[in-house]
């Protein structure tokens, strides 16, 4: 038994079949934040990427080799940070703590979730709820530069900190 179709009700339901298909693309991050919040956040060196808002791209919190302490003026600058976020009701937040790719896997996780457990307490000291701060240690994965120069290696000593998209 054969159906058939005349063209005119065909080429209908294609196109509904592949309106179907068709994905709605995300929204992006900034859609999420108010215009004061993306201000509070430019201000203070976010830059908008696909998981949110993140410091660390142009302003590095860099770390010396094998340390996990914030120095005086990173606390006073996170410090800032904090009170702005918080000034404009943005108060979660994730920190990624990295390390180079010296040293043993084990001994570079526990440093990398040291250095973002310091700037979450620096966060939590400027004012922000430490129930909204995840910190994550993510040891040598994900260099941002060539482990085989000083300067690579300091540059992969980091912690990011993210204001993911609500």
């Amino acid at each position: 038994m054969r159906i058939s179709l005349p063209i005119h009700r065909i080429v209908p339901l294609l196109l509904l079949a592949l309106a179907a298909c068709q994905t709605v693309p995300p929204s992006p991050p900034s859609a999420a934040f108010s215009t004061t919040q993306q201000r509070a956040l430019r201000e203070n060196g976010f830059a908008e990427t696909d998981r949110g808002w993140e410091f660390g791209m142009a302003d590095r919190l860099l770390f010396a080799s094998d340390d996990s302490r914030v120095r005086p003026e990173q606390a006073d600058r996170i410090s800032r940070i904090a009170q702005a976020l918080r000034s404009v009701g943005i108060v979660r937040l994730r920190v990624e703590g990295y390390t180079d790719s010296t040293g043993r896997i084990s001994h570079n996780d526990a440093l990398s979730l040291a250095r973002a457990k310091a700037v979450g307490d620096a966060l939590v000291g400027g004012g922000l709820p430490r129930g909204g701060i995840v910190v994550a240690g993510l040891g040598q994965r994900q260099p941002i530069e060539t482990n085989r120069t000083a300067a690579g290696r300091a540059e992969n000593r980091r912690v990011v900190i993210v204001v993911p998209t609500p």
